[in-house]
């Protein structure tokens, strides 16, 4: 992914599904993703969900090959997400969890 779309997010949606792609990493390096660009993704898909009245479901986001720490980025999905209804899923086999 090209440096100058980190921080943006791009929304679609099908049959009242919106997916919020947030680009907050590059491919690959010794620091793929930027903590910086996943809060700003994180605010503005935040206020589409306040706005509208959504939830947010997600998979355990900006771990694992993202190379983030996932105890910092829930505490992040706290503070951002505060008023929104989030749940997060694991892989199969986990339970998910409430930010």
């Amino acid at each position: 992914m090209a440096e100058n779309r980190l921080g943006q997010t791009l929304l679609t949606t099908q049959d009242n599904l919106y997916v919020a792609n947030m680009c907050a990493q590059t491919l690959g390096g010794v620091r793929p993703l930027f903590y910086n660009k996943l809060v700003h993704c994180m605010e503005y898909t935040g206020r589409i969900a306040e706005q509208r009245g959504y939830k947010i479901y997600a998979p355990l986001f900006g771990s694992a090959l993202a190379g983030g720490q996932w105890e910092f980025i829930k505490e992040l999905g706290k503070d951002v997400w505060s008023d929104i209804d989030v749940t997060i899923f694991y892989l199969p086999g986990q339970k998910p969890s409430k930010i």
